[in-house]
């Protein structure tokens, strides 16, 4: 029976398994976050009682050993869940500013007007191509990760020191008690970091990903494109709206100080929908249409000014805090012939 229920859970169909992926996140996070704390643990143990000779060194490269597979664990089982999509994008973003060839390939054609090589790399299910997630929080949830790892060691060292202090010193001095009263605002801060980490992992880990996806790459102003939205998973949503942003974002710098400003041009909501409740048998899934500004300016981006277009999703579920996504745009100057524009499909042959 046993056997039986194991082959169900874990049963393949094709490239899928019927169990979700979403446990394998939570296992490798949990499974790294015990090495983390065991060699952190084990870390503090070992400064506050150093042994003498060969044992030292055998000891602190199996402590740190298990710091270092824990992290890498963490991080690539970050990496690899929903957490990690908008900070590899990011990265992508940054790797291409360095492919001379593409750019001044493009450079040469449009100037300044982001390359749309990227959004391309993703084609869509029910639209041709899907937009990439821009804005996640994978620095903040990385800072708070940081965070979290500080004050805990910090904490555990505070602990250990006070009480070995305490055993070997005379109670009357201050090298005992100074750092105990230490600890309430260190715990604190640990305790305080690690339940906005369990926030924020609960939160991208349990909801589904929007999906955003678009019948036109690149678009150009005055153009009507089709926008596709799914979403899956159990939720109670209470609110999901869908904005047509477009914004100018100026570097300002001044010796070492630099000042970025953002402004925002225009935001038009082009959906929204209220209390409703999305299963894994009635996923959400809307298509409509969306028209750019026919005196809409292009996107561009220079070295302290740009102007950027995306969809910015603001939804609200319940148990769960407020998710807002951005999903990149590109929209390039217009047609000299206005035909060109209706038989326009974006495809890359054409960009």
């Amino acid at each position: 029976m046993s056997r039986q229920l194991i082959r169900i859970l874990g049963k393949k169909r094709g490239s899928r398994h019927s169990v979700s992926s979403k446990f394998g996140v939570i296992g490798n996070v949990a499974f790294s976050l015990t090495l983390l704390l065991l060699g952190l643990i084990s870390g503090v143990v070992f400064l506050l009682d150093l042994p003498s000779g060969v044992t030292s060194w055998l000891l602190g490269i199996v402590i740190l050993s298990f710091i270092g597979f824990g992290i890498q664990g963490l991080v690539t089982g970050l990496l690899g869940s929903r957490v990690g999509d908008g900070l590899r994008f990011s990265l992508t973003q940054n790797a291409r500013r360095f492919d001379l060839t593409q750019k001044s390939k493009a450079a040469r054609r449009l100037p300044n007007v982001p390359l749309i090589d990227t959004l391309l790399m993703s084609p869509g299910s029910t639209q041709s191509w899907r937009l990439p997630v821009t804005t996640g929080k994978p620095i903040e949830i990385i800072s708070v990760i940081v965070f979290f790892a500080t004050w805990t060691i910090v904490s555990l060292f505070l602990v250990g020191y006070s009480i070995n202090q305490y055993r070997t010193t005379n109670h009357s001095g201050w090298s005992w008690w100074l750092p105990t009263l230490s600890l309430l605002p260190s715990i604190g801060f640990a305790v305080w970091s690690g339940r906005m980490l369990a926030r924020e992992l609960k939160n991208q880990i349990n909801i589904d990903p929007l999906k955003v996806e678009v019948s036109h790459q690149p678009i150009y102003p005055g153009q009507t494109i089709d926008v596709a939205i799914s979403q899956g998973g159990a939720l109670y949503v209470r609110s999901l709206r869908l904005f047509l942003v477009c914004e100018e974002v100026t570097s300002y710098h001044q010796g070492t100080d630099v000042r970025t400003e953002t402004l925002e041009i225009l935001r038009e909501q082009v959906f929204v929908q209220r209390r409703f409740e999305i299963t894994s048998k009635s996923p959400l899934a809307e298509t409509f249409t969306v028209t750019i500004p026919q005196d809409a300016m292009h996107s561009f981006h220079s070295n302290f000014n740009c102007l950027q277009w995306r969809f910015v999703s603001v939804g609200r579920y319940r148990d769960y805090a407020e998710i807002r996504r951005g999903f990149l745009l590109v929209v390039h100057p217009p047609f000299e012939d206005a035909d060109d524009l209706n038989r326009s499909s974006g495809d890359a042959h054409e960009v």
